[in-house]
């Protein structure tokens, strides 16, 4: 038997993956969720949702590392070629 629900693409919940599913992805393509409490959201799932929220990293903390090795990596490649 098949991965059942969202995990197989099916967002309609009719049991079919098919252009129905592709069209409500694309109505909420790019959406944010609202500032304050999402209505009719249990709280349960409000606690859920802050705390996914807190356990993704910033961005910007991978930025910084990685700048440093690109410029190691140019600092060394100028000292084999001088």
């Amino acid at each position: 038997m098949g991965i059942p629900g969202w995990l197989a693409g099916d967002v309609t919940g009719d049991r079919s993956v098919d252009f129905l599913d592709l069209a409500k992805l694309a109505q909420n393509y790019n959406t944010s969720l609202p500032a304050g409490p999402i209505p009719e959201a249990s709280t349960d799932f409000e606690a859920d949702l802050a705390r996914v929220f807190a356990s993704v990293s910033e961005p910007t903390a991978l930025a910084f590392p990685a700048i440093g090795a690109i410029s190691m990596l140019v600092c060394r490649r100028r000292r084999r070629t001088a």
